[in-house]
């Protein structure tokens, strides 16, 4: 009866505090979706048209037709093979039922959420913490800078960093000897992984490894043997390799085309520098950290604004950490200084990991020069996300030390209230008046929305169209997307993968005007395909449809599927990915079957 009351007394903590938790993010938060001016960040101006042109798709054609090209942006793109794509995303499903803004917000609050509840199981059921520590690590990563400025900002498809902690707690979580519970958490692993890159975040997937890398060397370093990691890892990686595989293979073609690798790679100039910006970022968060970093860097072609400095986690876990270590010094002779072999091995391989994101970003000319020739990194225009490795890597290890503080529960209890008030503090008097002045409006997606939903309009591209000024020259204001909504395709989009300021783009004879005008034998509409397997389509990226294809190009404006080509790559890839959400049904739906019908003894997944 006692460890009942115990146990219930513990969860009673959990449940007041992320309920604390989740109201004091709404109130801080939501403010910013929309601000009092009824702006949204200024990124979203591309976010909100393609959750507008998703739901287009979805209305003709229904959920489960890929949408592998759209007719909304630059004269047609392709969509699966966009880097950033979000149809297959949280997101763009709510969208489907309410309007765009609500969906962002909805997500947001979710993925927080799930932050939190990631952590804390992590830290309870891998870890063995306390729930005091556990609900700290919770509410710490629930709040981490880098995932909600970005969704200030409009980066919606960083999302999925709050999944980190889950992947980290599948892959690590006391499991059976049984093969099912292996490939289980192991399948569940990968198909989050999988989830990051099709919900857009697929240049962020190899951060969030090295994170969950992280986790499981400090995992290692604090003598905790994790039965079966290594087999759960090598179910999760070619379940996530395999579900992303057809996402994968038409993103590498696109890039192919386009490999975007003559920006220059800027650094910070010194690693002393690099260190005192990222404890700055990490703990103190001041809102001119981007003024304070530009003097230090070098070889900067685009200014790096506040929300790419964005990954504090405020002072709290420092102030923890630097406690906790005036305790363990305070009892030395109780400190065991040799460590095993095995666990020097996970603190030599946890010193890589933490180095890695702060050699990524100093900056040598011989450093830069080897840099610029690797695959993805040389194609990058700034390395800063790679500090996300360190937010919970810091977290982590302040949760631990927590209850190194002091083995009372009550005096845990009062630490982790005035942990979590400073925290909520912090974050509630933080000057944001850098994300209150963002200027997108989202009122035209959101009434096109409606407006869709009910029948007025209905998806189609009629016109390929720009904004002008009062000398007929083309202007590219922030709204510019918005114009699907008005049935035409933006001439100048916004596109990250055909250059900052479309320097790559081939416009060939796009021009303002109807997607069927003629010019040459050639119609006012791109043929997507050509972007990314031209050999097969006998055309070369940036072609459009000839006038024998008028009626492939009529139901490609119309947001219907039209014949073409793929690659042999992408038909074995497209295979793959079949084949591997039909094992992953079957394995669900037996473990379903079984955890239906075997009485549980012991809670195994």
């Amino acid at each position: 009866m006692v460890r009942i009351a115990v146990v219930a007394q513990g969860w009673w903590i959990v449940a007041v505090s992320f309920l604390l938790l989740f109201a004091a993010y709404h109130l801080i938060f939501g403010q910013f979706f929309p601000t009092m001016n009824g702006t949204l960040g200024n990124d979203y101006a591309a976010v909100m048209p393609y959750l507008l042109n998703g739901y287009f798709w979805f209305k003709s054609n229904g959920f489960f037709e890929p949408f592998w090209f759209t007719p909304a942006f630059c004269g047609g793109q392709p969509e699966l093979g966009e880097p950033g794509s979000i149809f297959y995303s949280v997101a763009q499903f709510l969208t489907f039922f309410i309007n765009p803004l609500t969906s962002i917000y909805v997500t947001m609050l979710l993925f927080a959420a799930l932050g939190f509840w990631g952590f804390y199981l992590l830290l309870r059921s891998c870890f063995g913490v306390s729930n005091q520590a556990a609900v700290l690590g919770g509410a710490l990563f629930m709040f981490n800078g880098f995932f909600i400025h970005r969704l200030m900002v409009g980066h919606y498809m960083f999302h999925g960093v709050m999944l980190i902690p889950w992947i980290a707690y599948f892959l690590l979580r006391p499991c059976g000897k049984r093969v099912s519970d292996i490939l289980l958490n192991g399948a569940v692993a990968g198909c989050m992984l999988a989830y990051c890159v099709y919900s857009g975040m697929a240049q962020l997937v190899l951060h969030c490894t090295v994170a969950v890398l992280a986790i499981i060397c400090l995992h290692g370093l604090a003598g905790r043997v994790s039965a079966r990691l290594l087999q759960r890892s090598l179910v999760a990686v070619p379940v996530s390799i395999g579900l992303s595989a057809a996402k994968l293979a038409a993103t590498l073609s696109f890039l192919h085309n386009f490999p975007r690798s003559d920006y220059t790679l800027p650094g910070i100039t010194s690693l002393w520098d690099a260190i005192k910006l990222l404890f700055s970022a990490l703990f103190f968060m001041p809102p001119d950290i981007a003024e304070q970093a530009w003097p230090l860097i070098a070889n900067a072609k685009w200014l790096l604004e506040r929300h790419e400095w964005e990954y504090g986690i405020t002072a709290v876990p420092l102030l923890i950490i630097l406690a906790g270590t005036a305790v363990m010094l305070s009892h030395a002779r109780d400190i065991h200084p040799r460590l095993s072999p095995a666990r020097w091995a996970w603190l030599v391989l946890l010193g890589f990991v933490l180095a890695l994101p702060l050699a990524l970003n100093i900056y040598t000319p011989d450093w830069n020069t080897f840099l610029k020739q690797i695959p993805l990194i040389k194609s990058s225009s700034s390395q800063l996300r790679w500090f996300l490795v360190y937010i919970p890597a810091v977290i982590l290890v302040a949760a631990l030390f927590l209850d190194r503080i002091s083995l009372l529960a009550s005096r845990r209890n009062g630490m982790l209230a005035a942990a979590l008030a400073a925290l909520i503090l912090i974050n509630a008097v933080k000057d944001r008046n850098y994300y209150h002045s963002q200027r997108y409006r989202p009122d035209t997606i959101v009434n096109a929305w409606h407006a869709a939903r009910d029948g007025t309009i209905l998806p189609r591209i009629q016109y390929v169209d720009a904004f002008v000024d009062a000398y007929n020259q083309v202007r590219s204001p922030l709204n510019r997307n918005d114009m699907l909504a008005a049935g035409a395709s933006q001439l100048v989009c916004y596109n990250p993968v055909f250059g900052y300021r479309l320097e790559h783009f081939p416009f060939k004879t796009l021009h303002r005007g109807p997607v069927l005008d003629e010019t040459d034998g050639v119609l006012n509409i791109k043929n997507p395909a050509c972007y990314l397997y031209p050999e097969q389509n006998n055309c070369t990226p940036g072609d459009h449809f000839t006038v024998a294809q008028r009626d492939a190009a009529q139901a490609f404006a119309n947001y219907k599927p039209y014949p073409f080509n793929f690659s042999a790559v992408q038909q074995a890839a497209n295979r793959v990915t079949l084949a591997t959400l039909s094992l992953l049904a079957i394995l669900f739906a037996t473990a379903l079957y079984l955890r239906i019908t075997t009485p549980v003894k012991s809670d195994k997944f």
